[in-house]
């Protein structure tokens, strides 16, 4: 199963990119000299918002780029991750005995001994379809052994 991030961070990123657009505005308007006291004419204030709308949309796209792209995957085998260069990876092999369980917040792989090991996947990365999918395919129960 492939996990690819929440469309909650497009959000996130575009406003980071609008944050970080106003303060190199705001630094380069006080390196000027400029009056940052005085009202806005209606060309700045037009100019300003075309140019933050813009970021915004550069930002915002280069997130959903990013959301279509998986980052990692969960198989049989264990867990992988996407490196870059390198393509995914196997981090943690799953040894024998051992499987990946989901609690209510983080995956982790139920060890032969039973102790859990945290894998690098919370709740809050994933969206919420992709969660419910894995706490359906790897439920938290332990498997009962026939004595």
């Amino acid at each position: 199963m492939k996990l690819r991030p929440s469309l909650w961070i497009v959000p996130i990123v575009a406003a980071i990119g609008v944050a970080v657009t106003l303060a190199f505005i705001l630094i380069g308007a006080l390196s000027d000299g400029d009056d940052l006291t005085a009202a806005p004419t209606g060309g700045d204030l037009l100019e300003l918002l075309a140019v933050i709308a813009i970021v915004a949309g550069v930002f915002a796209l280069i997130a959903l780029v990013c959301i279509a792209i998986p980052f990692a995957r969960i198989d049989e085998r264990g867990f992988w991750q996407f490196t870059q260069g390198q393509g995914m990876y196997l981090v943690r092999p799953l040894g024998h005995g051992e499987r990946i369980v989901v609690s209510e917040r983080q995956c982790f792989v139920l060890c032969a001994d039973g102790e859990y090991e945290r894998l690098r996947i919370r709740r809050w990365t994933l969206s919420k379809r992709t969660w419910a999918v894995l706490e359906a395919r790897y439920p938290l129960e332990q498997r009962q052994d026939a004595d």
